[in-house]
């Protein structure tokens, strides 16, 4: 990259002039100043490793912790010197930095607890904001057909990684449980770069010589990426080297079964087969530009904010519009919520829940909803490769738009398959579900951040009617599978906030079926839901310190255990 970050700040007056500082993350922790001179955290790298840690947790986001989250965050048991540990770090990491406690702050929320931030002042620099806006704007040139300035953002992207081959990616980070829970998006967001640039320059038509050592270089870091050995194999035979890409599905088998014990999963081998068939469709033909792109449409300034962008603006993405952020922003100045963060929390949760499920032997998805992907990588389609890399999933929504997202990024027409329905036409979806997934297996059902947005203005809010369509779905499903739900409830939701989200209110800008947990506990159709049952998302089997919101998303898991009853 140039080495200036694209992410937004808010503007601050430093006293007497102040210069601006870098914090590399994506590799060894390093700071520098204007000069690139380096901080010294002194001698020892031993000596200075929880300053290091402290550091790295700060930098990853632009956010305010307290001593109780930094402790959860740093150590998995107690803290080796006492109970004011996180504090000790503070003092001795302000001493190490130019502004000292104007660079790390300490903020006092709403309930009196002191928070300590990593103040992102005018010119600082963030290699990890950097990353994620590269591979944003990346990701969005390559839906508009940009490819060229596609794959040049994809590779500056990955250039800020400084790691080398069989070295930690992020060693200055803490290896503790909660950690890893925010780790595991950057790094799945990693390898999707990766992906993503050898797709562009294969549709780019750049094969040869340079682009098989560039996958080899990255099969280094990922010597069990199947997409990638796949691409190789793809590359290797569109330059006429078909004997080279049968050794390199040879070579690829052996590594897995050097590392896993395993053979190679259905894509390469599906992929070695179209290879010795010589398919015409393995062929070059250039990439035609999508009608469906939004990005190509002119933006329309009088549009209403839309769920998939308000919900892309919280989650930190860039696919919304003016209306989307002017909507956030004016929520938070009218009533002072911090309640946007709760779709963050959402996402982790459904994390959880996927790993939850794939972690009993599930092996299949049947996501009612799919949405827009998230700007952190902690998609439905990714969680569930990550527990199991031979997951079969059918992704549904019934947005065009969606679509268009999910056809380019999701779908691999194979293990992942996208179709765009309505869950409520339940036949239809169950037809597709049928022809893709194995209905004598288990199944994850998955309906999160999705039944919020059905319903009616009548006092049950359409609850029985979606009941019944769920019942129908859990009804189809064999024993062992799960159910995972997420919903905006109407419990403890602030005043304030109701007319914009209400669905019942006359002036509501956002309509949301605010159902109470009762209602929503009628959407598992009578299921028997596993501990700690339907809670707020945050308390679902936590990985971290929960925060009371004046909102709540509350959600749990069901089991099937031989047919639902639905619960009207």
């Amino acid at each position: 990259m140039s080495g200036k970050s694209t992410a937004c700040h808010a503007s601050i007056d430093w006293p007497g002039g102040r210069r601006p500082v870098r914090f590399s993350v994506l590799g060894e922790l390093t700071v520098t100043d204007a000069e690139g001179r380096p901080l010294g955290f002194g001698e020892g790298r031993v000596r200075k490793r929880g300053v290091r840690h402290l550091l790295s947790v700060l930098a990853l986001r632009d956010w305010a912790l307290s001593a109780e989250q930094l402790r959860s965050l740093l150590w998995d048991d107690d803290p080796p010197e006492s109970t004011s540990a996180p504090r000790t770090l503070v003092y001795r990491a302000r001493r190490l930095l130019p502004r000292g406690e104007e660079s790390l702050a300490t903020e006092v929320d709403h309930a009196g607890v002191q928070r300590y931030r990593l103040v992102r002042g005018p010119g600082d620099e963030f290699d990890v904001e950097e990353f994620g806006n590269a591979a944003t704007l990346a990701d969005k040139e390559r839906r508009r057909g940009n490819l060229e300035r596609a794959a040049s953002l994809y590779e500056e992207a990955l250039a800020l990684w400084r790691n080398r081959p069989g070295e930690a990616p992020l060693p200055d980070f803490p290896p503790t449980a909660a950690m890893d829970a925010y780790l595991a998006p950057l790094l799945t967001r990693r390898v999707q770069v990766t992906e993503a640039l050898v797709e562009t320059r294969l549709d780019l038509g750049r094969h040869g010589p340079g682009l098989a050592e560039q996958i080899s270089g990255f099969l280094a870091f990922d010597p069990l990426n199947e997409r990638l050995h796949a691409l190789r194999m793809l590359d290797l035979h569109r330059t006429g080297r078909r004997a080279e890409a049968l050794l390199a599905f040879r070579h690829a088998a052996e590594s897995f079964e050097r590392l896993l014990e395993t053979s190679p999963g259905a894509r390469l081998e599906r992929m070695r087969d179209r290879i010795r068939a010589d398919d015409p469709a393995l062929l070059w033909r250039p990439r035609q530009r999508s009608p469906q792109c939004e990005d190509e449409r002119p933006p329309d300034l009088r549009a209403r904010p839309t769920a998939r962008g308000v919900v892309d603006v919280t989650l930190g993405g860039k696919d919304n519009y003016a209306a989307d952020r002017a909507f956030i922003a004016r929520i938070i100045k009218e009533t002072g919520t911090d309640t946007w963060k709760l779709s963050g929390e959402k996402r982790d949760c459904v994390v959880r829940m996927i790993r939850y499920i794939g972690g009993r032997g599930v092996r299949q998805f049947l996501d009612l909803g799919t949405g827009m992907p998230d700007p952190e990588g902690r998609d439905v389609h990714r969680i569930a490769r990550q527990v199991a890399p031979d997951a079969r999933l059918l992704l549904v929504d019934n947005d065009p738009n969606v679509g268009a997202y999910a056809n380019a990024l999701m779908a691999d027409g194979e293990g992942i398959v996208f179709r765009e329905l309505d869950l409520r036409d339940v036949d239809a979806v169950l037809r597709e579900a049928r022809s893709h997934l194995d209905f004598g297996e288990p199944v994850g059902l998955l309906c999160v951040n999705t039944l919020q947005h059905l319903g009616d203005t009548g006092e049950d809010l359409g609850t029985g009617a979606l009941v019944e369509a769920l019942g129908r779905y859990s009804g189809a499903l064999p024993p062992g599978s799960l159910m995972a739900v997420t919903h905006i409830s109407d419990d403890g939701l602030d005043p304030r906030l109701r007319p914009y989200l209400d669905a019942r209110d006359p002036g509501s800008v956002f309509s949301l079926y605010l159902r109470s947990p009762a209602q929503i506990e009628r959407l598992f159709c009578g299921l028997p839901l596993v501990e700690p049952g339907l809670v707020d998302v945050g308390r679902w089997r936590p990985d971290q310190p929960w925060t009371e919101r004046k909102m709540r998303i509350i959600g749990g898991v069901a089991e099937v255990r031989g047919g639902a009853r639905a619960a009207r």
